[in-house]
């Protein structure tokens, strides 16, 4: 079926698509801002000993000790520059090429693997994790080689059968070591081979596998530890995927490039070999498996999501992906064809013209950025003079801007929030937290404020905040995950002017169309201060007048702002909530989310202005109802005035993609 002369244009074109890996993942790599997690992981390096690492840098992290382990000594050896850093993860990305080329030869055939390796060469999904400091990268590369590694000692066990025995334990335990779903995806993988056991094979594979648990034993004490922590570090702030009704749609979407037409693209390459040459009954089994090992670990991470702990991603299913295109190009006939191998060729050029020239690959932030951040204040600090400037930053850990500010000799000056906890003095995480940010700016003497945050939840407020003593935009950039602010006192030539999408205001001394009031609204609630009217909430009235709108009247976009402001006081300090929320078009309420009106009130019968900032990312449709109104929850004696419901335009790079218009 394939004679030399077709295995040595194999030969070519695998070592074409590994160049052309190459290339993908080494360009622009040492350019790209440190993420905040690359971040996190050299903080976790600082240690003096093997103990202290795993003791203080590895239980409390959540990800086994594998890559954390590695990147101690490599680091110790050979710095922490981004080029230095990232180069392993780069190196486990083109591995996981030719990995994946060998995988579709050994199961299904040459061009199975050639189409599958190209695949994986090109696509945004293993080609983003490939470029930056995390697990991911080694664990597909590790869950790819111990795959290949699996059917050989299944299917191939006569040559050098005890050398891909140990080779497959150790793959395994590499893979073990690198993260939890990639773990899984190997064990999930390891006990489907238990099907396909017979004597010539059986010995191996099981002592393959007592191999790797060995090499896993040292590990044990920490994942249980992992386990009593909740299991993954991200359980703390990933939402429950069930959400988002289609979340399984758009991470196959996701890992096509975002391109429904690339989704389509190959299923039309599916489609046409299936028709063209048919189906091969003996290698069904194959696929199934194929498919097994894709669905099955979305389906554990759902369920376990949505059941115990938030914990699914798109990128720890990274490891299972590949293994849909698998089955995808696993109709390719087992023949040379010079046209098959011409089309593989248009293949990967139209692969890369896709990824690099129409997702812009290369002009695109998938992380919070933090070097661009830190440069920019710097230019601020030149251009209208650091001592003009007050400058804040909400990120993580203070060496995620140390970071950069140390090696390039910049010193930003950023205010800490507070002074008692090193750590943390560069969290503002909203709620009570916003009462300082309004002291800060308060007191705040200079003509410009500086805000800034990046990989962190950043408070919706604090923009807004600023704008009552700094109400002029000189500057405004937005990134994926991080933006920057430099407000002003004084107006000039250059601000920014915004225009908003929305804008309402009730005063109370009329009634509007979009809002529905109390039966006692005007006989009870109304409170006259020398003629003004506002709103009293006794301890019999448990809501407020209520804002209703359509939401596709009032903003266009899932990444628009929607801010209420409202003035309040309360006589006793009474638990009183600001209310924000959307239901369906049915009546049927799906979020809500709450500003307690004592994180702004310090004292009682005290007039304060109240913010309530939100970003709904996921708004079902433009027919849902918005809903705004105060909850009277601790049935005390509460002042209302001056609500304002205004929606602005949001930074379009928030949700790492270009469309996110409402439907």
């Amino acid at each position: 079926m394939f004679p030399n002369r077709g295995k040595q244009v194999s030969f070519f074109l695998l070592l074409l698509i590994i160049i052309v890996a190459a290339i993908l993942r080494f360009y622009n790599y040492s350019d790209l801002s440190m993420t905040g997690d690359e971040i996190s992981v050299l903080h976790r390096l600082r240690f003096d000993s093997f103990e202290e690492l795993i003791d203080y840098g590895v239980r409390i992290d959540g990800h086994p000790a594998g890559v954390q382990v590695f990147m101690y000594y490599w680091t110790s050896l050979f710095g922490t520059t981004e080029e230095i850093f990232r180069l392993p993860y780069v190196i486990c990305g083109i591995l996981s090429v030719l990995f994946s080329y060998l995988i579709g030869a050994a199961i299904f055939n040459r061009n199975t693997g050639l189409w599958f390796a190209a695949s994986v060469c090109f696509l945004q999904f293993p080609l983003i994790y490939s470029q930056i400091g995390r697990p991911y990268s080694p664990g597909l590369c590790f869950t790819l080689l111990s795959t290949w590694l699996w059917y050989l000692v299944l299917f191939k066990p006569k040559r050098r059968y005890w050398l891909k025995i140990i080779c497959y334990g150790f793959s395994v335990a590499l893979a073990i070591y690198c993260h939890y779903f990639s773990f899984f995806q190997v064990l999930l993988i390891g006990l489907t081979g238990l099907f396909f056991l017979n004597k010539q094979n059986r010995k191996g594979f099981i002592l393959s596998g007592l191999l790797a648990f060995v090499l896993f034993l040292p590990h044990f004490g920490v994942s249980v530890d992992h386990l009593q922590i909740g299991g993954l570090r991200e359980a703390a702030w990933l939402g429950s995927p069930d959400q988002d009704p289609n979340w399984f749609v758009n991470y196959i979407v996701f890992g096509f490039n975002n391109s429904l037409y690339v989704v389509f693209g190959f299923l039309g390459i599916c489609l046409a070999t299936v028709i063209r040459y048919g189906v091969k009954a003996e290698k069904s089994p194959f696929r199934l498996l194929c498919f097994i090992w894709f669905i099955v670990p979305f389906l554990v991470g759902y369920f376990y999501s949505v059941l115990v702990n938030p914990v699914l991603q798109r990128s720890v299913l990274l490891f299972s992906f590949p293994f849909f295109v698998l089955l995808l190009f696993s109709f390719m006939p087992k023949i040379y064809s010079k046209s098959l191998m011409l089309l593989l060729i248009l293949f990967l050029i139209s692969g890369c013209t896709h990824t690099i020239c129409v997702n812009r690959f290369y002009e695109n932030n998938f992380f919070g950025v933090l070097k661009e951040i830190v440069a920019k204040t710097h230019e601020y600090n030149q251009r209208f003079g650091k001592e003009n400037i007050s400058k804040t930053i909400n990120v993580g850990h203070p060496l995620f801007v140390e970071y950069y500010s140390k090696r390039s000799g910049i010193h930003a000056g950023y205010t800490p929030y507070v002074a008692d906890n090193e750590a943390h003095k560069y969290r503002n995480n909203g709620k009570k937290d916003l009462a300082f940010f309004i002291n800060m700016t308060d007191t705040a003497k200079t003509n410009y404020f500086l805000y800034a945050w990046s990989s962190k939840y950043s408070p919706n407020e604090i923009p807004e905040i600023i704008k009552e003593k700094y109400p002029h935009l000189v500057d405004r950039i937005y990134f994926f995950n991080s933006e920057i602010y430099l407000f002003a006192k004084y107006d000039s030539i250059n601000a920014i002017k915004e225009v908003p999408l929305f804008n309402e205001k009730i005063k109370f001394n009329t009634m509007l169309d979009n809002w529905t009031y109390p039966d006692n609204y005007k006989t009870q609630m109304l409170i006259y201060d020398n003629d003004n009217p506002h709103l009293r909430l006794s301890a019999s009235d448990e809501f407020s007048p209520c804002f209703t709108k359509r939401v596709g009247d009032i903003m266009k976009r899932k990444d628009n702002l929607i801010h209420v402001t409202l003035q309040a006081k309360l006589s006793n300090l009474s638990e009183a909530v600001l209310v924000v929320a959307l239901e369906d078009n049915k009546g049927k309420q799906y979020l809500w989310r709450g500003m307690k009106l004592n994180n702004f009130i310090m004292q009682e019968n005290k007039w304060e202005k109240v913010f309530h900032s939100l970003r709904f990312y996921d708004i079902y449709s433009s027919d849902d109802i918005l809903k705004v109104y105060v909850w009277n929850s601790g049935k005390g004696e509460v002042f209302v005035d001056d609500i304002q419901i205004t929606v602005t335009a949001g930074n379009p790079k928030i949700y790492g993609k270009n469309d996110y218009a409402l439907k």
